[in-house]
């Protein structure tokens, strides 16, 4: 049995393929979208190695809800009340045990999982399947973090258009439209050069091919897998079915942001991107930015389209080499202290600054003197983190991990705070950092 792993960069409409695979005989489709948390943070690598099998089942188990209760990720996110019913979770998990052994790959983990709930809930179909289909988080984005990788999974992406992924995104969340256009364009980008190196393994489609002509789509991976189309097919149950009306209206309302970004760099740079792509995977210093990137993004747990992070930013100036701008190489410790935060001899008490998201392994590229200006603006940031994990609550890296919290908790950094007076700064972090841990304990496994 082969298994096929569906890859998304944050709401690209992998669902338009996912619901359609019904389709095809001897194809099961696992329902809702899995696998994205590990640990406490969202969308980034799993690693297994540690824990026991129940940890493990728990973890790729996990569902994960709104503030008001509902479901947003997880098995569970689309069956109906008999589905659910009639769900037997103990029995799966018996299965899964039964299955997973001793071995820990994250491979082996996601087979295990999938089999045994279609052996739990269907096992004449299961017996007679030829493909099992799982929709995860960003596996080719992850992909350098497993030792083992799933090279023995085919990997299939679903692109759309900037206009049409804008319109995605901005349906129930309030983005900056401009600003997300740098996010597609380095997740693409990073796309571009994977698929470089996994060769058949990775194959991407279109959205707007899947919803305007679904058949001629569905008939080419039959085609490609050796199986038949049946056009009458039931949908799987627990996976939402096609709606057009949403579908249409993805498209009216990308036509109207087309209309408000056409004009502006970043979207035009996007619209483009068929044109320079497979040139700027080609550029060394690019390569090395995207590999800086993947690493980046594996030690943060933001979840934002509208920020990118500091690697991203310089993607996205290199990008501008293409249309002769110049490049410049970024010195992480002045932007830190003086363009994300401000402050001078006038106003030393309100610390200007704006950003909201931790920086992960970024943090240790960032010197740390302990003097007043630059103490002061590494409490304002690890405030406002600790607020952001606060207010969102869904994706969290402890604040105690951090570079710039160690080096401040340090024995030496203490003695700096209490020198310039800033201990009871230091005190308020304290307790901001514990009522993040307590907003996201709801995260643990």
């Amino acid at each position: 049995m082969e298994f096929i792993i569906l890859n998304t960069i944050g709401l690209t409409g992998v669902e338009a393929i996912q619901s359609r695979l019904s389709s095809l005989e001897h194809v099961l489709v696992l329902p809702s979208q899995n696998f994205t948390m590990f640990d406490q943070h969202l969308y980034r690598s799993h690693n297994y190695h540690s824990y026991s099998g129940d940890e493990v089942f728990r973890n790729l188990n996990k569902e994960l809800c709104t503030k008001d209760g509902r479901i947003w990720m997880g098995l569970r996110k689309y069956m109906t009340r008999e589905m659910t019913e009639k769900y037997d979770l103990d029995k799966h998990k018996r299965i899964f045990l039964r299955q997973l052994g001793g071995k820990r790959d994250f491979s082996h983990c996601l087979r295990c999982y999938a089999s045994s709930y279609f052996e739990t809930m269907s096992p004449d179909l299961y017996s007679k399947a030829k493909y099992v289909v799982i929709y995860s988080a960003n596996v080719a984005l992850n992909s350098s973090f497993y030792e083992d990788y799933i090279t023995d999974f085919r990997i299939w992406n679903v692109h759309n258009e900037i206009d049409i992924w804008l319109a995605s995104i901005s349906q129930s969340r309030t983005w900056n439209c401009h600003e997300a256009c740098k996010y597609w364009l380095v997740n693409n980008l990073y796309l571009d050069y994977f698929s470089k190196t996994k060769g058949n393994q990775y194959q991407s489609f279109n959205w707007t091919d899947i919803v305007t002509d679904p058949k001629s789509v569905l008939v080419e991976i039959a085609k490609e897998l050796g199986v038949h189309l049946n056009e009458k097919a039931e949908h799987d149950p627990g996976i939402i079915q096609p709606s057009k009306e949403f579908e249409n209206k993805l498209l009216n309302d990308a036509k109207i942001l087309r209309k408000i970004y056409s004009n502006t760099p970043l979207f035009k740079l996007a619209d483009s991107f068929s044109e320079w792509s497979q040139l700027a995977i080609a550029d060394k210093r690019i390569i090395r930015l995207l590999e800086e990137y993947v690493q980046f993004w594996n030690t943060t747990g933001h979840t934002n389209f509208d920020w990118v992070g500091p690697i991203a930013d310089q993607i996205i100036d290199r990008l501008k080499f293409y249309c002769n701008e110049e490049f410049e190489e970024i010195n992480y410790s002045y932007e830190f202290y003086h363009v994300y935060f401000q402050t001078n001899s006038d106003n030393y008490l309100n610390v200007q600054g704006s950003l909201q998201h931790y920086l992960g392994d970024l943090e240790n590229k960032i010197e740390l003197p302990f003097l007043p200006y630059y103490l002061r603006i590494v409490i304002f940031y690890l405030k406002m983190v600790a607020e952001n994990y606060i207010f969102h609550a869904h994706s969290y890296i402890p604040i105690k991990r951090s570079s710039l919290y160690k080096r401040l908790a340090s024995k030496s950094g203490l003695q700096a705070l209490e020198q310039h007076r800033l201990t009871n700064e230091y005190q308020e972090l304290e307790i901001l950092i514990d009522k993040a841990e307590s907003a996201c304990s709801h995260l643990k496994a």
